[in-house]
């Protein structure tokens, strides 16, 4: 375990974690440098505390197992480029909210089933999203004020439950194209 503000603030550029590590604390690495990335063993289970990389000068890290991706987990992680997703159940609220250097956001084969409010808002260089057939669940806010994102593809069969304004801020022309499958397009239609 990793205590509760434990690195806050911290020199630390580079981070490889140990199998055995099983949380977190809430803001354990906040403000660090972590330039140099982060991983995990992908089979750990670990336990996040809320904003554990907050405003972090992250670039890359390789998540684990984990059962949620706390509320402001990576939030204003500015330099975060690119996240690799083991399993996960939840993202929730703000997670990765202001990361403006993610440009893509892959979660098949992640389990994913319920993505929080403004989880990614204010990607402003997201581009493409792709959502794994588990989604049950997108909540709102989710993509607002992220103007660069061109497509979003959608696995699922049958259509989320979404919340509202998922691309809040958003005009009519910068809504990203929406791919689904073949076989539900009626369904997401009538969802829609």
């Amino acid at each position: 375990t990793i205590g509760t503000e434990a690195f806050k603030g911290s020199n630390l550029t580079s981070i490889v974690f140990p199998n055995s590590l099983k949380e977190i604390g809430e803001s354990a690495f906040a403000g660090t440098k972590l330039t140099g990335g982060v991983k995990f063993n992908t089979a750990s289970n670990v336990v996040f505390g809320k904003g554990a990389f907050y405003f972090s000068d992250i670039v890359s890290v390789q998540l684990p197992y984990t059962t949620e991706i706390s509320s402001s987990m990576f939030s204003h992680c500015y330099h975060l480029k690119e996240v690799t997703f083991g399993k996960v159940g939840v993202i929730s609220n703000g997670a990765f909210h202001s990361c403006h250097a993610l440009t893509q956001i892959d979660l098949r084969g992640s389990g994913v089933r319920q993505i929080g409010e403004a989880a990614f808002a204010s990607c402003t260089a997201l581009t493409k999203v792709f959502l794994p057939a588990s989604v049950e669940k997108i909540d709102g806010l989710v993509f607002g004020y992220c103007k660069s994102l061109q497509s979003i593809t959608i696995d699922a069969l049958n259509p989320p439950t979404l919340g509202d304004d998922i691309f809040f801020n958003l005009s009519a022309n910068e809504i990203p194209n929406i791919y689904v499958p073949a076989i539900s397009v009626d369904d997401y239609k009538r969802a829609a």
